[in-house]
């Protein structure tokens, strides 16, 4: 299915940016396990020009979003994760 800026998900995210949660999990990507780390909320950026654009790639039509991650993740869980 094309995805375009009139799609009503990416309507709701963006008439409704202040209140849109939306968590972040993460999994390490070997053999270590299967977990899923809690990383922090999601928030889409409204305020930036081209937040929310129409990409054509290839036969299909995305939406990129631009987020900005509710904290810092901390060192030793980026150092964690990345090795």
């Amino acid at each position: 299915m094309a995805e375009n800026l009139k799609n009503k998900e990416i309507v709701h995210i963006k008439e409704n940016y202040k209140t849109t949660q939306i968590p972040l999990f993460v999994q390490k990507s070997n053999d270590e396990g299967k977990e899923f780390y809690y990383i922090g909320d999601l928030k889409p950026l409204t305020k930036h020009e081209k937040s929310f654009i129409e990409i054509k790639d290839g036969p299909i039509k995305v939406v990129q979003i631009i987020y900005q991650l509710d904290r810092e993740i901390e060192d030793n869980m980026i150092k964690y994760l990345t090795n």
